[in-house]
């Protein structure tokens, strides 16, 4: 066996693994990204089970639930900005809910007001981004938060458990 032969081999060989480890790290990201999504997906449908669970018992009527998930996804959208570095600032959306724009007779799932498979809220007759009318134009409005130096350390100690 010549010296070339075996330098194109060791060569073929290198290549082969850095195309395997390339692959294994996308394989790994993607499944990073579908156990985020899947968690995410488990955990809304948990939060609606005990909604459900709530409206069964007796305790609560479906609009409760409803506007229940409105104001934690709210609550949400602000904390996750507030969990960005110090001297980050995002504009957090505010929305609206009209109780009475609720269909009476609709039971409520969960799954009206936020979407698990493109991770975006649903714009219904009783939920919709509020406006404001800025120089005659309607205008989503919203809220600037800034980041907390606190929370973004808390958080990444958190994600590091992980």
């Amino acid at each position: 066996v010549s010296a070339s032969t075996t330098a194109a081999a060791a060569a073929e060989l290198a290549a082969a693994a850095t195309s395997a480890t390339i692959a294994a790290a996308n394989v790994a990201v993607a499944a990073a990204q579908l156990a985020k999504d899947q968690l995410r997906a488990l955990l809304v449908k948990q939060a609606a089970r005990i909604a459900i669970n709530r409206t069964v018992a007796g305790v609560h009527y479906p609009v409760d639930s409803m506007a229940g998930q409105m104001l934690g996804m709210s609550v949400a959208d602000y904390f996750m900005a507030r969990l960005k570095p110090a001297g980050t600032t995002t504009n957090v959306g505010a929305w609206g809910f009209v109780g009475t724009s609720y269909p009476g007779t609709t039971d409520f799932s969960g799954a009206e007001l936020f979407n698990t498979t493109n991770d975006a809220r649903n714009t219904t007759a009783y939920a919709a981004p509020i406006t404001s009318i800025v120089g005659g134009v309607p205008t989503p409005a919203s809220a600037t938060v800034k980041g907390s130096a606190n929370l973004n350390w808390l958080w990444a100690a958190a994600v590091a458990e992980w």
